[in-house]
């Protein structure tokens, strides 16, 4: 898309882009088979789709597991729809149809999250479960961006560590402190 083109014809080019790949998915991808049950509206609910939820992460480096690329997941394209950015991916199984989703920061579809998508650098942190996976149509990012997330897991682990560490040591300093009293007949209660 030529970068000369005025606001209204540049948001018009976006929208007619995003028809265009939103009409290459299938009808199917995504949905439950019994659509009779009041549980088959829920998708609705878990996928976000109207933003109603606040995303999980707004950045890769805030995300809880490490993060692992994928290989059965595949990266098919990232468009902005102001002012939501969409992530196109394709789930390939072996035995199986290929399985398409098209995700908004925040939304769910299934067990699949979209946790951050980086529109120019073609980067996607999906979680998957537990598991965080990077997608990006550069392989130099993605693995700079899961070094990133080890590196962020690992430190918030540390801190927890450290800090459940001080609480005991403290816990126990009180504990000492309260047999001393008890000892000499002073009797002090323990502080929690």
């Amino acid at each position: 898309m030529p970068a000369k083109l005025s606001g209204s014809l540049r948001c018009v080019a976006l929208i007619r882009a995003s028809l265009v790949a939103l009409a290459a998915l299938p009808l199917h991808a995504g949905q439950t088979n019994d659509t009779r049950s009041a549980e088959a509206y829920r998708v609705i609910a878990d996928r976000n789709l109207f933003g109603l939820k606040a995303a999980a992460h707004t950045n890769p480096a805030a995300a809880a597991a490490p993060a692992a690329s994928e290989p059965g997941y595949k990266l098919a394209g990232i468009t902005v729809v102001p002012p939501k950015k969409i992530a196109f991916v394709v789930k390939q199984e072996r035995g199986a149809a290929d399985q398409h989703f098209a995700l908004s920061e925040g939304q769910k579809d299934g067990n699949l999250e979209a946790l951050w998508i980086d529109y120019p650098g073609g980067t996607v942190l999906l979680r998957e479960g537990r598991q965080n996976i990077v997608l990006s149509f550069d392989a130099q990012a993605r693995e700079r961006i899961t070094a990133e997330l080890a590196e962020q897991q690992f430190n918030e682990e540390h801190q927890r560590a450290h800090e459940l560490n001080e609480r005991l040591e403290q816990e126990r300093v009180e504990r000492e402190l309260a047999e001393t009293a008890q000892a000499k007949g002073e009797a002090k209660p323990l502080n929690h």
